[in-house]
């Protein structure tokens, strides 16, 4: 029988046991690396990059490659930025458009991992502005 409702343990999204079409609904996740101009990594703790999970900002009008700077959208996405996300779990195969702009290194990680998770809403928490620091978004 398959899981209904929203994934929101990341422990769950890492298992590989969650279906595909699933909704996600992730708090307090951490950006651990920029992948490209529209799409990140995500641990719930630093150190974890090695099970991160692929979040890109497709269906958020970000998908387009642009200068990296975030001024080809809304949001502009750092390492160390906290934030709640809602989307959707979606395959990552060979036939997955390359969104974002990403490294071969982080495609192969995706396509290991088979999902990423295509964000519908992104409500950054946390920037550090290089005081050290924390501002609301």
């Amino acid at each position: 029988m398959a899981a209904t409702g929203a994934i929101s343990s990341f422990a769950a999204l890492t298992e590989g046991t969650v279906n595909i079409g699933r909704e996600v609904d992730l708090e307090n996740m951490e950006v651990t690396a920029l992948t490209g101009d529209s799409s990140f990594a995500i641990a719930p703790t630093p150190g974890q990059e090695n099970q991160a999970a692929l979040i890109v900002l497709e269906d958020m009008g970000e998908w387009k490659v642009g200068p990296g700077d975030g001024s080809d959208g809304e949001y502009d996405v750092n390492e160390s930025n906290s934030m709640d996300i809602e989307g959707t779990v979606r395959a990552f195969d060979e036939t997955t458009p390359d969104y974002s702009d990403m490294s071969d290194a982080d495609r192969n990680r995706a396509l290991r991992q088979g999902v990423y998770i295509s964000a519908n809403s992104v409500d950054l928490m946390k920037n550090t502005n290089g005081d050290g620091m924390e501002d609301d978004m």
